[in-house]
Order: C-alpha cells, then structure tokens, then sequence
C-alpha cells in the first residue's frame, strides 16, 4: 500500500474490497488533519458514483460483450497462483466487468462499440453470406444471424434489413424467419405496409405482404390505420393485409431446399449434383414411399430417373447436414438430341433445373 491514498484505494475503501490491513491504512489516512478534507471530499465522489450504479435496474449483459468479459476473467485465472497479485489487479478484473457491463446500457444509442446505428448488438453471422453496411444487413444467399439476447433471424437471398431502434428490425426486401425466445415482449417487424409484433415466436415474413406462424402468436397490423386493431395470427395460420387470416404450414419450407446442378454427360446419361447451403439440415423424401426422388421431362412426358449405380439417395428420405454434396449419375428413360432440353425436378420441394444438351 503506498503512503499517497490513490482514487483505487478510495474506491477498494468504499466497497469493502481492501484487505483489513489496507482498510485500516485508508482509515487512519482519512484521520490525518492535514490531508483529510481533500481524502474525505474524493470518497464523498466515489460513494456518490456507486450509489448511482446502485441505482440502476439489474440487466443482463449483451451477450457478445459478456463472452468477451468471460474470456479476460478467465485469462487472469490461468495466472499461477504463486505469482504475486496487487492491490490493483485484485480490484480491477470485478471492477471492469462492472463497468463494462454499465457502460454497454448507458451509452447513447449508435455509439455502444460493435452496434449498429438503431443500438442493436451486432449480428453474430451463423451461415450464409451477408453484408453489414452503416447497420444495414444485406444477404446474397440463405443466412442466418444471431441478434443476441434470444432472437435468431434467417434471412432469404437478396433479402435486406435494418434495425432502427431495439427490439425492432426494418425488413426493407425480401423476407425473413424470426425465433424470439419466450418472454421477449414487443419485439416488432416493419414490413412497409404491415407491422408485426411477437412475444416467444417462430414466424416468417415476407416484404409483398404474408406472414406464417410456426409457434406462438404474433400481432399485425396495417400501417397507417388509424383504429389501432390488429389482427391475432396464431401458430398454424398465415396473415396477409388483402386476404387475412388462413391455415398454413410449413413456414420453413423456403430454406429447407436443396440446390441441384444438371450436367448431361452422354445422350442417356446425366449427372445430378445435390447441395444443401442451407443453415440447417435437409430431408429428402419421395413423393411417396418407394418412388424415386428426382424426375426427367422432356417432349412432354415425365419420366423418373433410374440410377447408374445403386444409392439409397433414389428411392429413400436422405438426410443432407449443411454443407453436404451428393452426386449422382443417373439414367435417362431414351436419349437425348441434339439442342432437345431436359428438367430434372425433385416434386416434393418444388426444384427443378433445366439443361439442354
């Protein structure tokens, strides 16, 4: 302990964060008559602040930042234990995590490092490909962000969005899927004509106007109305401004498709390449049980495709984990002329491509 009481021996002071020697030494600082007033008017200041920090509503951190506390707090535990540890260092790691984390409520919006401009935490890019531009997200593929504090957003291609203020995201283009975590009360989607607003939801929304519930209940309501009604959408249904509320399903089907490549590799033969670039895994299944997966059409007729060689990915549901690729040569049913085209579909998701030899 030095002989100067410093602004860090103040504050271990007031918290009680000093050992019983330094606290006395503190102490009997504070007593001395010629720098007393000075020691007494500083700590005056420190309680001051603390009681201040006292004051504010217990929040949790955003997570990003907290992550980045843990991971200092663990560094200084992999310290060895007989290194000597000073007064300052033994204060401070508890000290900064406190502020840090005040500080990440209390600065202006805009301004909290790794924010955007609305003072939402900075996406956390879990698949896909996006651009961040002045707090403007903008994907060129299926993607999927982490917004934190229990809000997972997967955006389709060429989809864009912003966050204007917090718990609130601005679909500019395209559409999006939202998971929000129970509990998080009026966290709302501005579509251009519509809003909604969800507590504990799955749902998809589009910007030409339809949102689909997977779980939960979310609110809409049409832009400009001055009644102030909405409309209720419960998990199961789908909502648009023109045509209102109607059974839906499948709300995910949109980035649970696979992408499939064509290349015909003789007059009767043609090789298919399956690739899921999806965030989550996909199931291919037959339109019926024991049928094949993928179908030819060509001069008008629809035939299904037979394999070269035996592979379960014909005629069984196949599971693809993100990422994956299958190839398959398969057999056409007669060949192929000269400029005629051919389209491979896989009917149970809607794909199909088109080749001409």
């Amino acid at each position: 302990m030095s002989e100067q009481v410093t602004h860090e021996d103040l504050l271990g002071f007031a918290l009680g964060a000093l050992d019983d020697a330094e606290q006395a030494t503190v102490a009997a600082r504070l007593a001395d008559s010629d720098t007393a007033e000075s020691d007494a008017s500083e700590l005056q200041a420190v309680r001051a602040h603390l009681a201040l920090h006292d004051a504010l509503p217990a929040l949790q951190p955003l997570p990003p930042l907290w992550r980045c506390i843990e991971s200092r707090i663990r560094a200084e535990d992999e310290v060895p234990a007989t290194a000597p540890t000073p007064f300052l260092r033994r204060f401070w790691m508890p000290a900064a995590a406190a502020a840090l984390i005040a500080a990440a409520f209390l600065w202006p919006q805009g301004t909290v490092p790794g924010a955007s401009r609305g003072g939402h935490p900075e996406a956390e890019i879990l698949h896909g490909n996006v651009t961040n531009s002045d707090g403007s997200y903008t994907s060129t593929n299926v993607a999927r962000l982490d917004l934190g504090d229990g809000v997972v957003l997967t955006m389709d291609s060429t989809t864009s969005v912003s966050f204007p203020a917090p718990q609130r995201l601005a679909l500019g283009a395209g559409r999006v899927f939202l998971e929000v975590a129970p509990g998080r009360r009026g966290y709302t989607v501005d579509a251009g004509s519509f809003t909604v607003e969800t507590t504990g939801t799955a749902f998809s929304v589009s910007r030409v106007g339809t949102v689909v519930v997977e779980t939960g209940s979310v609110r809409c309501t049409v832009s400009g109305d001055g009644s102030g009604a909405g409309v209720t959408v419960e998990a199961g249904h789908s909502w648009s401004p023109g045509s209102g509320v109607s059974p839906a399903t499948q709300p995910r089907a949109w980035f649970t498709c696979p992408t499939l490549e064509v290349t015909v590799l003789t007059p009767d033969t043609i090789r298919v390449v399956i690739r899921n670039d999806m965030p989550d895994p996909i199931s291919l299944a037959p339109p019926t049980d024991g049928e094949p997966l993928f179908f030819a059409s060509t001069g008008g007729h629809t035939m299904p495709l037979t394999p070269a060689s035996a592979d379960a990915l014909v005629a069984g549901t196949v599971q693809l984990t993100p990422g994956e690729v299958r190839t398959l040569d398969m057999r056409l049913p007669r060949k192929l002329a000269d400029g005629e085209g051919l389209r491979v579909t896989y009917p149970r998701g809607a794909i199909s491509v088109e080749v001409q030899r």
